[in-house]
């Protein structure tokens, strides 16, 4: 679905259980001009939203935009084996806000103590584990 943010503050969308290789479609677009990045993680990026760090550090990727929302700038991440993503919308332009479309794309296997079931990597109950590629 479709996200609106105001981009006068830190926003952080984590995109989960798309397993091992699996590839996350961000599309992004400001309503009133300015302009808008987003940051990829593949861990939750703790310097950045604890001590304030530049945003682009531990980040693999990046995507920026001055689109105005009749159309929409998007990009692809592949995810390189952690089986989530953390995308960081920090502040860019006041008064402004921004619109966001994600969605993902399950390219591989699940990782180890995560199971698929109904097309997703499911987390093992607690005390259980599973070996990567688990389908039961």
């Amino acid at each position: 679905g479709l996200l609106s943010f105001k981009s006068n503050s830190y926003n952080l969308i984590h995109v989960d259980n798309v397993g091992e290789n699996g590839e996350i479609e961000l599309e992004m677009c400001t309503r009133s001009g300015g302009m808008a990045k987003a940051y990829f993680y593949d861990r939750y990026p703790h310097s950045i939203m604890t001590y304030g760090s530049e945003a682009a550090y531990g980040s693999y990727d990046s995507i920026e935009t001055t689109r105005v929302c009749s159309s929409m700038l998007r990009k692809t991440y592949k995810n390189d084996g952690y089986g989530e993503t953390y995308i960081l919308l920090p502040p860019s332009s006041p008064d402004s806000t921004v619109d966001v479309r994600v969605s993902c794309t399950f390219n591989g296997q699940c990782l180890q103590n995560f199971y698929l079931s109904n097309g997703t990597c499911e987390r093992c109950p607690n005390g259980q584990s599973s070996p990567p590629g688990s389908t039961s």
